[in-house]
């Protein structure tokens, strides 16, 4: 019986090493691929900060010719702000003159309709 209780023994203190052993590897193996991990991350970030950077100058290098874009079309915007208010007018005008003429026509024919044939509507004769 005694060996039944040795091997019980010796199997269970077996059992404990195995699990100190197996935890022992875990840890060992967790810090390895934390650290790689970390290693791993750090050189995303500075990547990332590498690229941010980039795009930054990038963008300052557009920022010269987009508000050169702005003026102009600043300036595109004002002409036509003073078309759209020129041709209006101009437009008024053009009817108001189309209208002076056309009266000016039933003026001229009225005149004409009121003088009797052979008389002389010139008075410079």
């Amino acid at each position: 019986m005694e060996s039944a209780g040795l091997k019980a023994e010796i199997l269970a203190s077996l059992q404990e090493d195995i699990v100190v052993l197996r935890q022992s590897e875990f840890r060992n193996l967790s810090t390895g691929e934390f650290e790689a991990v970390k290693s791993e991350l750090h050189a995303v970030n500075a990547e990332l900060a590498n690229n941010t950077a980039i795009i930054r100058s990038e963008v300052d290098v557009m920022k010269t010719p987009i508000s050169e874009m702005q003026r102009g079309l600043s300036a595109c915007s004002d002409v036509v702000t003073l078309l759209q208010t020129e041709f209006p007018r101009q437009g008024m005008q053009q009817t108001q003159q189309q209208q002076q003429t056309a009266a000016l026509v039933r003026q001229l024919q009225q005149q004409l309709s009121n003088t009797q044939p052979g008389q002389n509507t010139n008075p410079y004769y």
